[in-house]
């Protein structure tokens, strides 16, 4: 579950901290709403996805499931952007 979400938290995290530290910044205001606003839907997919990929015993290592859960928002950009050609 950590691979599917790690990605996307740390975007979340950067993108609130510079719009904190910057709060009168045009750019970093249009980030934080961007962010926010324009990707929780598939940051809830991916966290379900995630969550469903916990509870696969293949491969046994942790560091693969991290690997193979952290390849999933890759995989929604790529069939996204086929789907817009």
């Amino acid at each position: 579950m950590l691979g599917s979400i790690a990605p996307l938290s740390a975007l979340y995290a950067v993108v609130t901290i510079e719009h904190i530290l910057h709060e009168h910044s045009p750019e970093a205001d249009w980030a934080f709403y961007a962010v926010w606003v324009m990707s929780f839907g598939g940051y809830v997919l991916s966290l379900l996805i995630g969550i469903g990929l916990a509870f696969v015993s293949k491969p046994a290592s942790i560091l693969g499931r991290f690997l193979l859960a952290a390849s999933i928002p890759t995989l929604f950009y790529l069939v996204f952007a086929a789907i817009m050609k």
